[in-house]
């Protein structure tokens, strides 16, 4: 969820409006050469994830992120990098108190949520959403915007009427902020899995911090 919060983050920047990044998670079937540069992909460099306690409220050490921008030619790749240092190390969200803090939204995104047996309840085992941005709830696949209250407090969306046992429900939300520290920017030429050479690329390594403003349980 931190790698989806930080490429919706680039998705939603100046970086995509301005020069038209486009950000991905990657996954080991993503093969670089196959998308339309400039992009960039999201991975762990290294995870050493934690469980967050409940009630903890502290400024914690979390995984080790690794951020790279595949793009065009050597302006593109200065451009690149000049405003996702801005932009990261500049980046304020609001807290649950409506407070602008250093950061970005941690907002996992198309979560899949658990049903609860009765196909009206599902959760996601994430507490302390927050209200603002609201989030977005889907059913298979679709954006639905009524049959459904969502509770804030519990992390999770009640439907009026229950669902066919195959549907899926996910939703987009967010429930707290990501610092992030920038440990190291480097330009190397890359192969993709493809064996195609990309000569032109940014990588960045990131420290990310949490500021947890409500309870949480959930692997990040």
């Amino acid at each position: 969820m931190i790698r989806s919060s930080l490429a919706r983050f680039i998705r939603t920047s100046e970086l995509n409006t301005s020069l038209g990044v486009t950000s991905y998670v990657f996954d080991p079937a993503f093969v670089v050469g196959e998308h339309l540069k400039p992009i960039s992909t999201v991975t762990y460099l290294a995870q050493g994830q934690k469980l967050w306690e409940i009630g903890d409220s502290h400024r914690q050490e979390d995984p080790i992120l690794q951020v790279t921008f595949y793009v065009k030619d050597m302006d593109q790749r200065k451009a690149v990098r000049h405003r996702f240092l801005r932009l990261i190390e500049s980046a304020k969200a609001a807290d649950a108190m409506g407070n602008l803090k250093p950061g970005i939204n941690y907002m996992p995104e198309n979560d899949l949520l658990r049903d609860s047996g009765d196909h009206k309840n599902y959760l996601s085992d994430q507490p302390g959403w927050f209200s603002s941005p609201v989030p977005t709830v889907y059913k298979n696949d679709a954006v639905i915007t009524t049959g459904f209250t969502i509770d804030y407090t519990l992390g999770k969306v009640v439907f009026s009427t229950a669902n066919a046992p195959a549907d899926v429900i996910k939703a987009t939300y967010k429930c707290g902020i990501i610092d992030f520290n920038v440990r190291d920017v480097a330009e190397p030429q890359l192969t993709d899995q493809s064996n195609n050479l990309h000569r032109f690329n940014v990588v960045f390594d990131l420290a990310a911090h949490f500021y947890i403003k409500t309870t949480a349980n959930k692997y990040v």
